[in-house]
């Protein structure tokens, strides 16, 4: 199997780190393939290095998953490959060069195997903190212990906890540890978008629900289930969420609604059977068989709308679905991007994949490629419901209330919002700070980072509508691999799709074919905290 360009990149700025490095974290988006990344990176540890390697994934049908797409990177290694994971096998096989279990199954059994050189986990943001009590600590703890020069790549869509803050780094509620130091690759949605492997994402929002989820209480972080579910469950929520499909969706045929509780799910599915729309449920406590009908009716599109709770967010993989329906409010930002990521594969005579939430989590959680994460400070928040929600003026800076149409300290005039169409639901066009930007001018030169690197310096003088003056864009090559692989690779293509021509291998060899750069007239940026980025190099 050949594996993308970006997927050639992650694995090998994995290898490069493997060689020094003992805790590896990568960052893929559904739709980017990363069981086919870490079943590559298994192939060749096997051929190139003959390594014992565990592969730890949570749910059965992500066992399966792994099973199956390591034998479709690698058809030769059928006897190469043994289960440990209860609900999958009977016959827990522990002495096969490859192990794909469960934690749960292989806690128990670590000194029944023979050593390993290798372990990778799968959705590892559900990995506690290092200094936690858990199953994971304790499995992987007992590894480094029994093999003191294991390498440990953790996988996820979603590097990031509720209540914790992120998975890596020192960025994380006060008193935790985290086990990955740093992030050593990442392979974004809007990447993904760029170069056509996820469709692109409309969204459309309702008005906000928070002033209903003020009552509605918080445990570990999150929604209470009950109290949340008799909110969404209200006869005017029901009613707005078949409307909305009926009036903004109503040409898609595989919606997946996100739902609170089975009882939510089964009052949204009576209300589409009630308008005539097919619809059907599926939930945890259904058993296997039931669930793998729903699915089949919902795939091969006798079933059009699909009422999930709780199943559909990890290791499903449906690539004609064109409509999320987000009836399910969460403080979660890593189950918010998993339920939007549901959507965005790409599938035959697909364009676009239709978000429209009635759940605030647009407004909450912001852009799926890069949404709020919240890193808690450990103290205790007093009156935080009654705290005004506040936004930054683009042209002067300042923080002002999010209800101020104009800015009081340089007069910046915000957009109106636009109602798409008045009726018994009005939804909203949702953009996440995606801009166009006039190029006027630019220049290029070799810039040495705060951290040391040397880097090649690409500056924009830009003009954005609504700003009076122009803004500075700067873009940095890392040809040399100061950052890393990735980053190099990142530069590699960035140089190509602006020159046409091979990239340069050092930041001297750039400034001096600097000539070759054809900066477009038109980019597209976003902002973050006090800086512009780019995210798109044509308009």
């Amino acid at each position: 199997m050949q594996l993308r360009p970006y997927q050639q990149a992650a694995l090998a700025a994995v290898l490069e780190a493997m060689r020094t490095e003992r805790f590896l974290l990568v960052q893929a988006a559904t739709g980017a393939g990363k069981t086919i990344l870490f079943s590559a990176l298994i192939r060749h540890c096997m051929e190139r290095w003959n390594m014992r390697i565990g592969v730890l994934a949570h749910r059965e049908i992500l066992v399966r998953q792994a099973r199956d797409k390591l034998l479709s990177v690698w058809p030769e290694g059928k006897d190469s490959i043994g289960l440990a994971c209860a609900s999958v096998s009977h016959d827990v096989d522990l002495f096969r060069p490859v192990i794909i279990g469960s934690p749960q199954t292989l806690a128990g059994r670590l000194k029944e195997m023979p050593p390993l050189d290798l372990v990778i986990i799968d959705e590892c943001h559900r990995v506690p903190p290092a200094n936690e009590k858990s199953q994971y600590k304790t499995l992987l703890d007992t590894l480094e212990q029994y093999y003191p020069k294991i390498r440990v790549l953790g996988v996820t869509a979603t590097p990031y906890r509720l209540g914790h803050g992120y998975i890596y780094g020192d960025e994380c509620r006060p008193g935790k540890k985290n086990w990955w130091p740093k992030l050593h690759t990442k392979i974004g949605i809007s990447t993904l978008q760029e170069q056509g492997f996820l469709v692109p994402l409309r969204a459309k929002q309702s008005d906000d629900v928070s002033d209903e989820l003020g009552s509605v209480g918080i445990r570990k972080g999150e929604f209470n289930t009950s109290e949340l579910s008799d909110v969404m469950e209200k006869e005017l929520h029901i009613r707005s969420a078949v409307h909305a499909w009926k009036k903004y969706g109503e040409g898609r045929s595989h919606v997946v609604a996100f739902c609170v509780t089975i009882r939510h799910a089964e009052k949204l599915k009576n209300a589409f059977l009630h308008a005539g729309i097919s619809a059907a449920v599926i939930h945890s406590q259904m058993d296997r068989e039931e669930r793998m009908t729903a699915l089949r009716s919902f795939e091969t599109g006798a079933c059009r709308v699909i009422c999930n709770v709780g199943v559909l967010t990890e290791g499903w993989d449906c690539t004609a679905v064109d409509c999320i329906l987000m009836c399910r409010p969460t403080l979660s930002p890593a189950l918010y991007v998993q339920m939007v990521g549901r959507g965005l594969r790409i599938h035959p005579g697909k364009t676009d994949c239709l978000l429209l939430d009635l759940s605030g989590n647009c407004v909450r959680h912001g852009d799926v490629d890069d949404p709020y994460v919240e890193v808690p400070s450990g103290k205790k928040k007093k009156n935080e419901e009654k705290k005004e929600r506040m936004k930054v003026c683009p042209q002067c800076e300042s923080l002002v209330s999010m209800t101020f149409r104009e800015c009081p300290e340089c007069g910046y005039q915000w957009p109106e919002t636009v109602i798409v169409e008045k009726g018994d639901v009005n939804m909203t066009d949702v953009s996440w700070g995606a801009q166009t930007a006039k190029v006027s001018s630019w220049s290029a030169s070799s810039y040495t980072s705060k951290n040391g690197n040397y880097l090649f310096r690409l500056s924009m003088s830009c003009a954005i509508q609504g700003v009076a003056m122009p803004v500075l864009v700067n873009h940095f090559f890392d040809f040399e691999a100061q950052s890393g692989i990735w980053m190099q690779s990142r530069s590699r293509v960035a140089w190509r799709e602006l020159a046409g021509t091979e990239p340069p291998m050092t930041v001297d060899e750039a400034v001096s074919r600097m000539g070759e750069l054809h900066v477009p007239d038109h980019i597209q940026i976003k902002r973050k905290d006090r800086f512009y980025n780019v995210t798109g190099w044509r308009a």
